[in-house]
C-alpha cells in the first residue's frame, strides 16, 4: 500500500525526519484518498481534485461567496505523498533546514492534502499561501461561513502541531464536524456559566440586578458545590468584612482558582483545545462521584439534573478524546 505505515516510515528515514519528532509534535497520519473528483480548473488549467463531497461542498462555498461579491479560489488541494516527497526534497536540496521546512510542509503521509479534503485559498489582490490573506474580505467571510459548509481553519495561531498559522489552509470534515463545533461550543458557555455563577455570587454582583436573582446564584453555588466556598457564596464581600479570617482567604482564593480554571476550559473548549478537553474531562468527572453521593443524601430535581448535565459532558469529552487518539 502506499501510504501504509511501513513505506511512510521508510520515507520518514530517507528524509532524515526522526520518528521522536512526528511523535512530540503530535502529526496525524493521513491517508491518501481513494475516490477523487475535479474540484476547479485553474487559470493555468490546473485540475484541482478533492473527494467527491468535499468537492460539492467546495463548489456550493464558493457560490456562496460569490453570491456575497466575494472571489475565492483554490491554490491546491489534494496532493498524493509522493509529491509531498517531492517538495520537502526540494527545499532540502537548497539548504533549508528541517525545522524550517516542517514549519511550513507536513512530513510526507501527514499532509491533509493526502486526504483529498483540505484546500489552500486564494482571492484577487494578495499573493497566494501568505498571511496577508488574513486581512482579506474573502478570509473574515469564510471565518464567518466556512463552517455551514463543512469546512474549518486548519492551523490558526497557536496550533498544537508547530505549523506556522495558514489563515488559507481549510480542511473538509462534513456535517458531523458542524455539529462537533457546536457541541464544543456550548459546553464551553456551560462552563464559563459556572465561572461567572460563582463569581456573581461571590462580589454579591447580583443585588444590582434584583434580590431574587441574588438568591438563586447563591443557591446554585451551595447546591451544585460549583466551588470549595460554597458554604460562603458572597465569599468576596465575606473576605472584605473580615480581612484578618486566614480561612476566609484562602476560601476567597479557591473560589477565585475555580472561576480561572472554569473560563480558561470555555476558552480551550471554545478554540478547539485538546487541553480544553482534558480539563472537561477530568475535572468533571472528579466532580461526579460528589455530586452522586449527595444526591443519595438528598433528592433534589436540581441536583439530578446536575448530574447528568456533568455525566454527559464527561461522556462527550471522552468520546472526542478518544476519537481524536483513534
Amino acid at each position: 500500500m502506499k501510504d501504509s505505515p511501513e513505506r511512510i516510515e521508510s520515507i520518514l528515514a530517507g528524509l532524515g525526519i526522526p520518528a521522536d519528532l512526528i511523535e512530540a509534535r503530535s502529526f496525524v497520519l493521513h491517508p491518501e484518498a481513494e475516490e477523487l473528483a475535479i474540484a476547479e480548473v485553474g487559470d493555468d488549467g490546473r485540475e484541482h481534485r478533492l473527494t467527491p463531497a468535499a468537492a460539492a461542498a467546495w463548489r456550493s462555498m464558493k457560490v456562496a461567496a460569490s453570491s456575497d461579491g466575494l472571489v475565492i479560489r483554490l491554490v491546491s488541494a489534494f496532493r498524493s505523498i509522493d509529491r509531498q516527497v517531492e517538495i520537502v526534497r526540494e527545499k532540502l536540496a537548497k539548504g533549508a533546514s528541517l525545522a524550517t521546512i516542517l514549519s511550513a510542509s507536513a512530513p510526507p503521509g501527514y499532509s491533509e492534502h493526502h486526504t483529498g479534503r483540505a484546500i489552500d485559498v486564494t482571492t484577487d489582490g494578495v499573493d497566494p499561501l501568505e498571511v496577508e490573506f488574513e486581512s482579506t474580505a474573502a478570509f473574515r467571510w469564510l471565518s464567518k461561513n466556512a463552517a455551514r459548509f463543512g469546512f474549518r481553519l486548519s492551523y490558526p495561531r497557536g496550533n498544537p502541531y508547530g505549523y506556522q498559522y495558514e489563515p488559507w489552509h481549510w480542511l473538509y470534515q462534513g456535517g458531523h464536524r458542524t455539529a462537533e463545533v457546536a457541541g464544543l461550543r456550548a459546553v464551553a458557555l456551560f462552563e464559563a456559566l459556572k465561572g461567572a455563577i460563582v463569581l456573581v455570587a461571590g462580589f454579591g454582583l447580583a443585588r444590582l440586578i434584583h434580590h431574587d436573582v441574588e438568591r438563586a446564584a447563591e443557591h446554585l453555588v451551595h447546591r451544585l458545590h460549583l466551588d470549595p466556598a460554597k458554604r460562603y457564596p458572597r465569599i468576596f464581600l465575606d473576605l472584605a468584612a473580615n480581612l484578618s479570617d486566614g480561612q476566609l482567604w484562602v476560601l476567597a482564593a479557591l473560589a477565585m482558582a475555580y472561576a480561572a480554571v472554569r473560563f480558561a476550559e470555555a476558552y480551550g473548549l471554545w478554540f478547539e483545545r485538546r487541553w480544553g478537553e482534558w480539563i472537561a474531562a477530568l475535572s468533571g468527572a472528579i466532580y461526579v462521584p460528589v455530586e452522586i453521593y449527595e444526591l443519595g443524601r438528598g433528592f433534589s430535581a436540581l441536583k439530578l439534573g446536575a448530574l447528568i448535565l456533568n455525566a454527559l459532558v464527561v461522556a462527550y469529552m471522552v468520546y472526542l478524546l478518544r476519537r481524536r487518539a483513534a
